[in-house]
């Protein structure tokens, strides 16, 4: 029975712990860019993006650099909202009703959650041969969980959960931080 107990408490200080480091070490950045392959899954089909994202403290832009079709639109977000530019006009921006966000508003509230803590599950477990900390976030009806490298604290990788579905997958690369 202390055993279960001593194993429970730990449990709980990895996830404060964890959870901590992380929001310590995103809030701590001033700017930061990455890229992102990012799949949102539909019903009946999904489709890839690649994502260039750099923030500079509470102002972020997500670029796609494919598909092809889209290539060269803008996001940009800040306190005051998001919205979509392409070709020197801006457009605003809203949520697809079968995930719950958008792939273009996914990287900066994935920052926003980073950033803010509020971690409801914390566990270690690898990805791909990597050590990791993944960290669970719930905002709304989406369900947010993130591998970061166990050191680096990099993201690695991210799935969104809306009403029970895996609606988006995240692999990152390309992370910068200053």
């Amino acid at each position: 029975m202390l055993l279960l107990s001593l194993f429970s408490c730990t449990a709980e200080e990895q996830k404060i712990s964890d959870g901590d480091r992380v929001s310590e070490y995103f809030s701590g950045l001033d700017n930061l860019s990455m890229t992102a392959n990012v799949t949102a899954q539909f019903t009946e089909y999904s489709v890839d993006f690649a994502l260039f994202a750099s923030f500079s403290g509470a102002k972020g832009s997500v670029k796609v650099l494919e598909p092809a079709h889209i290539e060269g639109i803008s996001v940009l977000s800040d306190e005051d909202g998001t919205e979509i530019e392409y070709d020197g006009a801006a457009f605003e921006v809203g949520e697809l009703e079968q995930s719950g966000i958008s792939p273009a508003l996914v990287l900066p509230e994935l920052l926003r959650l980073w950033r803010g803590g509020g971690v409801s599950e914390s566990c270690r477990e690898k990805l791909d041969g990597t050590e990791c900390v993944v960290l669970s976030y719930v905002a709304g009806e989406l369900f947010y969980r993130t591998w970061f490298h166990m050191e680096a604290l990099e993201p690695l990788r991210a799935e969104i959960i809306y009403n029970g579905t895996r609606t988006m997958i995240c692999a990152f690369s390309g992370f910068s931080a200053g």
